[in-house]
């Protein structure tokens, strides 16, 4: 450390002014110029003086003073001579020590003449002048020559003295301090005056810019005070500091570690300061004059290489630096150790773990028992095992560095306390009873739960004192077992559990059965039981009456006369006294005794129609008592007795009919005598249902209805049953049924209507319906209805008006016309009134025309103009069809003949004609249209002739030349003219060479423009046939090989042979490969040379596609669909579409679901019928693992890591891997930690 003294000296009294005031006077002959200088007295003592000295003077004669007074005490000090350049100085004659404070006037003169007169005052100096070190502030200055620049300085502050006293005369305003430096160097002595206030520097005033060693006196006085002069030494040195270097053991260093820096070869008393990248720490020491450590500096600040260096400093040099610069290097921490594993083991088991992730190659794990330092008690990423339960802390070493981790990570083993459990004593109870229950848990244990090995329950089985109920089973079993377990406590250690026995004796039970009622005039039969330890029981009656047996559970009771009187009493079961400890047991029941009602006898009774009613009744009642009707037991009505006979509501259910009746005071009930009973013959049929190719007649009883028929309504209320097609056909010699046609003559007479389905007989005041659904042959029917008295017919649900005849009156028929075809409901709805009955039903068929028309036309194409004739020919259209034109959709208002004529068509015209029938009933499909005939309407004719010549043979005969070309419009007539033409043909016999052939056309007044062709008349025939092979799929069906060659001249025959050949058609069907055609022509005498070609027979490919979906992920990319088919034989092209597809890829971004694709496959010309096959798009999945560890118990068995994981989309499959895992299983055990 740097220390320094301030030392600042007051010289007091001192007050050093350097002022001169210069005053001159010429006269005659010279110049006299005196200087003086007025020396104030120093604080307050009467010291002052002042100086005169002649500086110049005429031929440097002397001068006199002539006078220096005080004017007002009148002192006077003359004829003091003043020698040319010597100061004289006037120190007053009275005091002798100097002038008192005053103002003096004074007089000089020369010999020569020359005089000056003035004054000066003599005052106190009242400011002491001071001097101040600046730099250093102390007088010892220890001086290196090798700290550059900083070599020794000396700085001085001089203030205070005589200069600026206020109220001086001008002439002691600005006075001088005068100095002086004295050395005992080489640099000698230097003085001089400055102003005060002033600083200076000792180098400066010697000229150089530090000072060498020596001493230096350093004085000051004032020029115009008495006080004495401050003087101040100051000593400068040069100590040299020793030449030093530094050192460590400590390079490379850990990061954390503290720096040793040695330092040899040191001064004594000098600082040194440690310096880290050239910049000074803290660390400092003082020269011992040998070796020395510095204090330790940590390395924990720095990450990579530093340099350390050490600067001196001693006087005024600071930061010299040490020979040498060390370069530690820092070495990185080891990695902190990660995810520290707590543990925890139960007291009494092997002490646990703990752990830390595995560093890695390279890596050692030491655990301490601190957070620093402390003892080493294991390495590894697991301590197995700690010495005891505590907390144990992780520190990893790189083992190449031996570097440790910056921080030392804990982990904590704890010893859990064990749950302690006492299920309290075995108790033994009765059946009917309970157990209050006594445990007791300790150790870690906070709570517990009672649990049974039976069925019974607990009020709550969480206290200690639960009271437990033996269920069914326990008791049956006889024991339970109660089971006190306590909570499972935080850590390791397990729940415990004790259990005590609960032995359950038998308790007797007994039941005497409910409370009864009975009759004065009955008996009640006890149903009492009785269990458990019970064996025997015993009845006892509070009255008078009897048991037939008091040991019998089932025993019968007859009540006295007592019992009676009181109305009720009390019967009692009493048990057997079992053995052990539980006791007898009893239970008593009430007997109410009431009186019994008096009996009557039930009337009534009958056999009636379903929908029919008759009366019960009772031949008497008695008040008080409440009679209840009950049908087969089922009570249907009640009635209060009034002591007369009574009628119940009519019934009409079938069914035996009784009457009970109830005391309506004690509801003593009594049956009374005898029964009525009521048979209901059932109505039969569903009327609503037609029959199935056959009359169902539904009868109605119209007798309650008023007049018919109007009042007949076919209600199903009056509905009686039906009558069949051979109940019609058997029910007199005068009725008939025809099971073919259906027709039918039910002719009753005056008798009464009966069926098998009909509920009694009806001879009057009846109506009938008759249903049934009949196929019909398409035709026309003519119907005939006959009826005694009214009848009418409907038609699929619609009244057939001219069948309308529902009025009374005797026998007569109807008939009328219907179209009918297929499946109809049919329908007679007939009455009878009174006098006879009959209704008859018959038909006659003849078959439906079915209309149609067709259509031509005269001429087609026409010329624009020209008029078109239509007709039109109708089939099935009756004796007067009508018939509508139509062209373009637009109906020819006023044509309805079957002749259309028009002059006015335009191009593209379509014509056509509707008919319909007229004079005949029934038709199918009216009215008929006609197909339509688009018109071509030219402007003018056209001739088509052949473009090339026509080659005829010679002798091929002559040729229609109506056959080498064509006209339009069409129906027209040619004209030909040239060599050989005669009419329509040309006849080549005799001519060769090229014959020029003009065409005229003429049709419907459109003429055409001459044309003309070339025909070429030869004498040889020659074919053309295919130069290469033709490919032919083998399934493609024949080929015409007419097709394939060609031949001149034209009109010849050609000839084919070969395999597969019949005539000119080829079969390549059960061929392949190449097939060599024979070609043969001929025209006339004209016959070509035999030619040959080739047909290749190429098999049928075939297509294999998936027969299953294929999974496709959307993201794995396009997918090659020519992987997934097959094509034979190979060589072929595919060809796909479908959502996705381009060219034989398939690009699944985007999509999703099933997605269908058509393939087809060719090979040689050859293609497979359209295959597709689905594609299922799954989308990207997606995995989601648990967010934190997952806790598994090392003997927990073997875990399916499938439940921890989900996949999106469902359906895929899971693969792991790592440490304990085997397919989808992890096995903890042997393992430990994550």
């Amino acid at each position: 450390m740097k220390k320094s003294l301030l030392l600042i000296i007051t010289l007091a009294c001192f007050f050093h002014i350097s002022h001169s005031q210069v005053f001159s006077s010429t006269s005659g002959d010279g110049d006299l110029v005196v200087q003086w200088r007025v020396i104030n007295a120093c604080n307050g003592a009467e010291d002052g003086l002042v100086e005169f000295i002649v500086l110049s003077s005429n031929g440097n004669e002397d001068a006199t003073l002539q006078s220096f007074f005080d004017p007002s005490p009148g002192d006077f000090e003359g004829l003091t001579t003043l020698p040319f350049n010597v100061p004289v100085i006037v120190d007053g004659s009275n005091a002798p020590a100097g002038l008192p404070d005053a103002t003096y006037v004074f007089f000089i003169n020369t010999p020569s003449g020359d005089a000056i007169s003035s004054s000066v005052v003599v005052d106190d100096v009242t400011t002491l002048p001071t001097i101040t070190t600046n730099t250093p502030p102390t007088d010892l200055i220890n001086d290196n020559i090798n700290c550059n620049p900083l070599d020794a300085q000396i700085n001085v502050s001089l203030s205070g003295g005589s200069n600026g006293i206020a109220g001086l005369p001008n002439q002691v305003q600005n006075g001088f301090l005068n100095w002086e430096i004295s050395t005992d160097n080489a640099l000698g002595t230097i003085s001089g005056n400055t102003l005060v206030s002033s600083t200076l520097d000792f180098a400066s005033l010697f000229s150089i810019s530090a000072l060498p060693r020596g001493e230096y006196v350093f004085t000051v006085s004032d020029s115009f005070s008495t006080c004495p002069d401050a003087s101040r030494s100051y000593t400068v040195t040069e100590p040299r500091p020793n030449n030093f270097t530094i050192s460590t053991l400590t390079d490379p260093i850990c990061n954390g570690d503290d720096i040793i820096i040695t330092l040899d070869n040191t001064d004594l008393s000098v600082n040194y300061t440690l310096a880290v990248d050239g910049v000074a720490t803290a660390i400092t020491a003082v020269g011992t004059g040998g070796s020395l450590d510095f204090a330790p500096l940590s390395s924990s600040s720095y990450t990579s290489n530093v340099d350390i260096s050490v600067l001196a400093s001693i006087g005024f040099c600071t930061d010299v630096a040490s020979d040498n610069i060390l370069q530690v290097t820092v070495l990185p921490f080891a990695p902190d150790a990660t995810n520290p594993i707590d543990s925890d083991y139960c007291f009494g088991d092997p002490i646990s773990n703990v752990s830390v992730d595995d560093p890695g190659a390279g890596f050692t794990v030491n655990w301490y028992d601190a957070s620093s330092n402390g003892n080493l008690v294991g390495t590894g990423a697991t301590l197995n095992p700690p010495p005891s339960p505590g907390t144990y802390f992780a520190e990893v070493v790189n083992n190449a560095t031996t570097c440790v981790s910056e921080n030392r990570v804990a982990a904590t083993v704890t010893e859990q306390p064990i749950a302690t459990v006492s299920a309290g004593p075995d108790q033994t109870i009765c059946s009917d009873g309970t157990v209050t229950l006594s445990g007791t848990i300790g150790g870690s244990a906070t709570s517990s739960t009672w649990s049974s090995s039976g069925d019974g329950t607990f009020d709550d089985a969480s206290l200690l004192g639960a009271v437990y109920t033996p269920g069914a089973t326990d008791i049956t079993n006889g024991t339970v077992d109660l089971t006190l377990t306590t909570d499972d406590p935080a850590g390791s250690c397990p729940f415990a559990t004790d259990f005590m026995t609960v032995t359950i004796e038998l308790a007797a039970t007994v039941s005497a059965g409910l409370d009864q009622t009975i009759c004065s005039d009955g008996t009640v039969t006890l149903s009492g039981t009785i269990g458990g330890s019970a064996t025997s029981s015993t009845w006892s009656s509070s009255g008078d009456g009897s048991f037939d047996d008091a040991s019998l559970l089932g025993a019968v009771y007859t009540p006295g006369a007592t019992d009676i009187t009181n109305g009720t009493v009390d019967l009692t079961l009493t048990t057997d006294d079992p053995a052990g400890i539980c006791p007898l047991v009893f239970e008593t029941i009430t007997l109410t005794i009431d009186n019994a009602p008096s009996t009557f006898n039930v009337t009534g009774g009958a056999t009636l129609c379903d929908g029919d009613v008759t009366v019960i009744g009772l031949d008497g009642s008695q008040a008080g008592i409440r009679y209840d009707l009950l049908r087969d037991g089922v009570f249907v009505e009640s009635l209060n007795g009034n002591g007369s006979p009574l009628d119940f509501t009519a019934v009409g259910l079938a069914g035996t009919y009784t009457v009970e009746g109830i005391n309506i005071t004690t509801t003593c009930t009594i049956s009374m005598i005898g029964n009525a009973v009521v048979t209901v013959t059932p109505i039969l049929g569903d009327p609503a249902i037609f029959g199935n190719e056959t009359w169902i007649g539904y009868i109605y009883d119209e007798s309650d209805n008023g007049g018919l028929p109007g009042g007949v309504g076919f209600a199903l209320s009056d509905y009686r049953g039906f009558i069949t097609e051979t109940e019609i056909d058997a029910f007199n010699a005068q009725s008939s049924y025809d099971v073919t046609d259906d027709v039918f003559d039910l002719n009753i007479g005056n008798v009464a209507i009966a069926a098998a389905a009909l509920c009694d007989t009806y001879a009057n005041r009846f109506s009938v319906r008759y249903r049934m659904r009949k196929t019909f042959t398409q035709g026309e029917y003519t119907i005939t209805i006959g009826a005694d008295d009214g009848s009418r017919f409907f038609l699929d649900g619609a009244l057939i008006p001219a069948s309308d005849q529902f009025v009374n009156g005797t026998y007569s028929t109807t008939t009328f016309v219907a179209c009918l075809d297929g499946s109809h409901d049919m329908v007679i709805e007939y009455y009878e009134n009174g006098g006879n009955s009959r209704l008859s039903f018959d038909y006659t068929f003849s078959p439906v025309a079915t209309p149609a028309v067709s259509l031509a036309v005269d001429q087609n194409p026409i010329c624009a103009g020209s008029e078109a004739v239509f007709t039109a020919t109708p089939v099935n259209g009756g004796i007067t069809p009508t018939f509508q034109w139509v062209v373009n959709s637009a109906i020819v208002p006023g044509e309805l003949t079957s002749e259309f004529r028009s002059s006015t068509l335009s191009d593209g015209d379509e014509v056509f004609v509707q008919m319909t029938p007229g004079g005949v009933f029934c038709f199918s499909g009216a009215p008929a249209t006609s197909s339509s005939i688009t018109m071509n309407v030219l402007n003018a004719a056209t001739i088509t002739v052949p473009v090339a010549t026509v080659d005829v043979c010679e002798t091929g005969g002559i040729v229609d030349l109506t056959t080498l070309v064509s006209g339009s419009p069409s129906s027209g007539t040619f004209s030909f003219t040239g060599t050989g033409v005669t009419g329509n043909d040309f006849d080549p016999t005799g001519i060769s060479g090229i014959v020029n052939i003009l065409v005229d056309y003429n049709s419907g007044g459109c003429v055409a423009p001459t044309a003309n062709f070339d025909i070429n008349v030869i004498t040889t025939a020659s074919i053309t046939a295919p130069a290469s092979p033709v490919t032919v799929c083998e399934s493609s069906g024949t080929l015409d090989l007419t097709t394939l060659v060609s031949a001149t001249p034209i009109g010849g025959t050609f000839g084919f042979s070969g395999v597969g050949v019949t005539g000119t058609s080829f079969d390549p069907a059960g061929q392949s490969g190449l097939i060599t055609i024979t070609v043969n022509y001929g025209v006339g005498a004209c016959v070509a040379p035999v030619a040959n070609f080739e047909i290749d027979v190429t098999s049928d490919p075939s297509l294999t596609v998936p027969g299953i979906v294929t999974d496709v992920c959307e993201a794995d990319g396009v997918v090659n669909l020519t992987g997934l088919v097959t094509g034979s034989p190979l060589g072929g092209v595919f060809n796909f579409s479908g959502t996705g597809v381009a060219g034989t890829d398939f690009d699944p971004s985007g999509l999703s679901g099933s997605i269908t694709i058509t393939a087809d496959y060719s090979l040689g010309g050859c293609t497979t019928l359209p295959e597709t096959f689905d594609l299922n798009v799954i989308s990207t999945p997606t995995i989601t693992v648990p967010a934190t560890p997952t806790d598994v118990c090392e003997t927990g068995g073997v875990v399916d890591l499938t439940t921890l994981v989900s996949g999106s989309p469902a359906g895929g499959t899971f693969s792991f891997t790592g440490t304990g895992v085997t397919g989808n299983d992890f096995d903890p055990t042997g393992l430990s930690g994550s």
